[in-house]
């Protein structure tokens, strides 16, 4: 995505230990006669230096996760390289996160049909990225987005930073990552074959 085409607001609306987020609007200029749209969107830029190798990895796999669209699965427009601020990760605008809604109310109390509606969604999300042959390897709330409004919840998986695709359904584990306490038991092991069912065994504690 073109850098000129990208309009940011200078203060962050989320923060991690390593990237930092902004909301922004983007100009998706029009083809074949169309009007500009404006999307408004979110912008995550790492908080660390990337050389060429990993900022071309990161690229390819937003490339793969791009190719598998889902309604629970957060929508990646593609990438940005602003001048003095280094390449970011476009995606649409959600309101809130998992662990804001849970901990911090800010949509009410959730009530029973919240959750469940929560835990189908995220469910959903899930099997289409294992369908798809990608793990997401670090799912806790704060990588669950939600949309804005009062009525029924809608989640959406969000942040791929770790996620691998499968080989032979399986993926060695070259180094712990992760939040350990959404880590399945067998993440913890050195070289250690990991599945689907760690997914799975994150989803069970969110």
């Amino acid at each position: 995505i073109a850098a000129d085409d990208v309009v940011l607001e200078p203060e962050p609306i989320g923060e991690g230990g390593f990237s930092i987020v902004f909301r922004g609007t983007w100009n998706q200029q029009g083809t074949f006669g169309r009007a500009t749209r404006s999307r408004r969107i979110a912008a995550k830029r790492s908080r660390v230096g990337l050389g060429a190798e990993i900022q071309n990895d990161m690229v390819r796999e937003l490339a793969v996760k791009a190719d598998f669209p889902h309604q629970n699965v957060l929508i990646v427009h593609g990438v940005c390289e602003i001048p003095g601020a280094g390449i970011h990760v476009i995606t649409e605008l959600m309101a809130y996160d998992l662990d804001d809604v849970i901990h911090q109310h800010v949509r009410g109390p959730l009530v029973h049909q919240d959750i469940l509606h929560v835990a189908r969604d995220v469910a959903a999300g899930l099997a289409h990225l294992h369908a798809n042959r990608i793990m997401h390897r670090d799912l806790k709330p704060s990588n669950v987005l939600v949309a804005e409004g009062s009525g029924i919840i809608r989640c959406k998986i969000a942040d791929f930073g770790i996620s691998n695709e499968l080989t032979d359904t399986l993926a060695t584990m070259t180094e712990n990552m992760g939040t350990y306490a959404y880590m399945a038991p067998e993440t913890l092991e050195d070289g250690a074959r990991i599945g689907t069912s760690a997914d799975a065994y994150a989803y069970g504690v969110l």
